[in-house]
């Protein structure tokens, strides 16, 4: 039977039969992901998929952990681990991504100056957070630390996110990051390019929970481990094995 990750059950080892996208393919095949490969898909794990703050060559940034998980990094120790389970204060350069070169979330690595082979040094963990924001002098909102992360702009003369930005300050909005749905939900919101924010406040979220954007987990018989968000997931094809 032949399904996409995104459908395939956890705990059974599966075989890649095809990719529905060139670009995505060329990219899994960098991390030894191509016809024939075997791996297992993985139960998510909620404590792992958060946000990270990452130094890059443009300076520190904010990843949701759906963008983090299109991510993959060589550690400075000879590693090849996904950006999601670096730990603190881990070095190394990106090997490469587990989105489609043409996609949107592949856009928005670029624009936070993150491309393959570049420097990049996990900062921290951050805990899930809310910001709250007058839109326009007109109205408020209440962010997820990951959507506030995806809001491009600009502010006291940077270009920045605005999960960056700083508390009382006009930070006009040039574009979202993100995949396309992410993309939309922001929009939903009434955040787009022109909009002025500002942000009034941060404060913990009030609960976390596994949702069906989360990103995919699977591990390979060597044991090494990646993450591919969701819509990547829906375009990688496995065959599952005869029960």
């Amino acid at each position: 039977m032949i399904v996409s990750l995104y459908e395939a059950p956890a705990g059974r080892t599966l075989t890649v039969v095809t990719v529905r996208d060139a670009g995505l393919a060329r990219e899994l095949e960098k991390i030894g992901i191509k016809y024939g490969a075997k791996f297992t898909r993985l139960e998510n794990d909620v404590s792992v998929v958060q946000p990270v703050r990452l130094r890059g060559p443009l300076g520190e940034v904010i990843l949701s952990g759906n963008m983090a998980s299109g991510l993959v990094v060589h550690l400075d120790d000879g590693r090849i681990v996904p950006l999601l389970e670096m730990e603190h204060g881990d070095k190394g350069h990106l090997e490469g991504v587990t989105v489609s070169p043409d996609s949107a979330m592949a856009e928005s690595f670029a624009t936070l100056g993150l491309r393959e082979d570049d420097t990049v040094e996990l900062v921290r963990r951050l805990p899930p957070m809310e910001y709250a924001a007058l839109v326009d002098r007109s109205k408020r909102v209440v962010l997820p630390g990951g959507m506030a992360a995806k809001v491009w702009g600009e502010s006291q003369g940077r270009k920045l996110q605005f999960a960056m930005a700083s508390a009382g300050k006009d930070f006009k909005m040039e574009k979202a990051l993100g995949g396309k749905g992410a993309q939309d939900r922001i929009h939903a919101m009434g955040l787009a390019p022109g909009v002025t924010l500002v942000l009034e406040s941060v404060k913990p979220a009030q609960t976390v929970r596994l949702t069906t954007k989360d990103p995919i987990a699977v591990a390979t018989p060597e044991n090494l481990r990646f993450w591919l968000p969701p819509q990547a997931a829906g375009l990688l094809m496995v065959e599952l094995p005869d029960d």
